[in-house]
Order: C-alpha cells, then sequence, then structure tokens
C-alpha cells in the first residue's frame, strides 16, 4: 500500500505562503503603528514596575523558544525534500516569531520603548528566510 499523499491542509502553493506570511507581517505592523500613535497621542504612566519586568522576562523567554523552534523546525525542514512537505514547517516558525513581535508590541504599547517590538519584527523576518521552503538547504 502506498503512503498517503499530502492532506488538502498540507498542499500549500507558494502564492498561498506568501499570503500567509504577508498576513503575519502585515497584522505584527499595524499592531507597531496603532502602538506608536496611542504612546504618541497620550501620556499615561506605564503599568507598575513589577508588572514591565514581567513582560520584559516572558518576551526574553518566549524569543528563547521562537530560536530553538526555528532551529529545530530547520533542521526537520532539512529532511523534506518537496515544497509541499516543507511550507507547514515554515508557517509554524514564522508563528512562533510573531508571537515575540506581537508581545513586544503590547510592550512598546504599555511602555513607548519600542526595543522588542523591533527584535520581534526582525526575528519574524529572520524566520522568514531562514524556513523559506523555496531555498534548499546547503548540506
Amino acid at each position: 500500500m502506498p503512503p498517503p499523499g499530502p492532506s488538502p491542509a498540507q498542499s500549500i502553493t507558494p502564492k498561498a505562503l506568501t499570503l500567509i506570511r504577508g498576513a503575519m507581517l502585515g497584522g505584527v505592523l499595524v499592531l507597531g503603528l496603532a502602538a506608536w500613535f496611542i504612546r504618541r497621542s497620550r501620556h499615561e504612566a506605564p503599568p507598575t514596575p513589577d508588572v514591565m519586568r514581567a513582560l520584559g522576562y516572558a518576551w526574553y523567554a518566549l524569543i528563547l523558544v521562537a530560536a530553538g523552534g526555528v532551529a529545530a523546525l530547520r533542521k526537520a525542514q532539512a529532511g523534506r525534500k518537496t515544497f509541499e512537505e516543507r511550507a507547514p514547517l515554515s508557517i509554524v516558525g514564522g508563528a512562533l516569531a510573531e508571537a515575540t513581535a506581537l508581545l513586544g508590541g503590547v510592550y512598546f504599547l504599555l511602555t513607548g520603548d519600542p526595543l522588542l517590538y523591533a527584535l520581534g519584527v526582525v526575528a519574524l523576518g529572520a524566520s522568514f528566510r531562514l524556513l523559506d521552503p523555496r531555498i534548499p538547504e546547503e548540506v
């Protein structure tokens, strides 16, 4: 009996992957723009230092999880030869990196400090490049 082919959920075309990645990036950029606009127009005191410290620690923990996840997914992707097999891993890695940018956006919104947001956006872009299913692995 031959192995089953990819399920419809796994049949991702290059055009669909571009659309998914664009939606990920677009949402993150809209959050950053909203945070910038709100912080610029409102001058409220940030939450307590304990809350901000906890948010910062959560972001650093999340970036470590995302980096480890992207590295593991990249390794898993290396064993897959077709675009259809590699694309779902690319989306999962993008979602991990997107989470860092979103949490950084919340931090930016609450504090006015864009550093963690900017680093999250860089992590998202790096995940797109590192897990691009169209780029053959150099082994």
